[in-house]
């Protein structure tokens, strides 16, 4: 990684690559959902799901034919299927138990948020969680603390890189909606340029600057430096924006085409609030735009991007140069 193209690890967009919220890495079409290792124990996933159904119905489910679950495309954070219950008439929804180490206040959080945007007259529909019959509320806490949902299944399919205006406009849309909600107290998650908040893995800086010092890095020691040095020049461009007074609201955290749903008349749907946060609005955008960067060509989806958004969502003068500085050179 040399020249202009090296600066990209110096930006905070990368804070949202870092973290891992925005690298998409979703599960292969056609894969069924595996127990998952991180943030907890391995789990049996099929058990929980079908635990999961029995709570939201408990007079049918006892029937194991009641429910028939089927891979989706998407769930690597959580285990998330398809599963049609045999009503009448069947329908469809999306389960997901979370892989979150039991954190019952982010699934709280993320699932007050969204009743607030339910309420709203969205172009798009938001994930609309069926009501426990026990208790109403629109999540579960399965035997093993973990919690879990079902969720109404919206159409559509994944874009990728189509559509890039109305994503665009969807997301400013989206951004609007957020800034006029409340969670019920202080977010769980830390703000994504947060730096040393924003992932299990990497507690403080001081474990990251000790753990690149291993032999087991050596053959990348020029690269570990460089990662390093990039980190610093990154904390203080962190600095300074915290002195510009950049507007600060609740933000979806993991907005990007791999989380939204299309037709052919436009955006269907917006998907995965789990990593809903309060951080600068602008850091929305960057997450918005950071797989579109990575295009050979990305200035064409940029631009259709921020046209879209544009209509629909509003920056600041600060915000822009923020945001100029959050993307590669190469790509604007």
């Amino acid at each position: 990684m040399t020249g202009d193209r090296a600066r990209l690890v110096s930006r905070p967009v990368v804070g949202t690559v870092l973290s891992g919220r925005a690298i998409g890495d979703r599960a292969k079409p056609g894969v069924a959902a595996r127990p998952c290792t991180h943030h907890s124990t391995a789990m049996d996933y099929g058990a929980l799901c079908r635990e999961a159904i029995i709570k939201f119905f408990p007079k049918e489910a006892s029937d194991e034919s009641f429910a028939v679950f089927e891979p989706t495309q998407g769930g690597v954070n959580n285990c998330t299927q398809y599963v049609t219950v045999n009503t009448q008439p069947p329908k469809k929804y999306v389960i997901r138990v979370y892989n979150n180490a039991c954190n019952n206040k982010l699934v709280k959080w993320e699932h007050d948020i969204l009743r607030q945007l339910q309420s709203m007259q969205l172009s798009f529909r938001v994930p609309v969680g069926l009501p426990c019959p026990e208790d109403g509320n629109t999540f579960v806490t399965l035997s093993n603390g973990t919690n879990a949902a079902l969720f109404e299944l919206i159409p559509g399919h994944l874009p990728k890189l189509s559509m890039v205006t109305e994503i665009g406009k969807a997301s400013g849309e989206l951004v609007t909606a957020l800034a006029k909600c409340r969670g019920s107290g202080d977010s769980p998650i830390a703000p994504i340029h947060d730096l040393w908040k924003v992932h299990h893995g990497v507690p403080s800086k001081e474990v990251f600057l000790s753990s690149i010092q291993a032999p087991a890095f050596d053959g990348v020691r020029e690269s570990m430096d460089f990662l390093a040095a990039q980190l610093e020049l990154m904390e203080r461009e962190v600095e300074g924006f915290k002195l510009q007074g950049l507007p600060w609201q609740i933000m979806h955290g993991d907005l990007h085409y791999d989380n939204i749903l299309v037709d052919d008349e436009g955006v269907t749907g917006l998907l995965d609030f789990e990593f809903l946060a309060t951080d600068w609005r602008v850091m929305e955008l960057a997450i918005c735009l950071c797989k579109y960067v990575g295009e050979p060509d990305p200035l064409p989806y940029l631009k259709l991007f921020i046209d879209g958004y544009a209509t629909t969502g509003s920056l600041t003068r600060a915000e822009m140069k923020a945001l100029a500085s959050s993307l590669p050179p190469w790509s604007v």
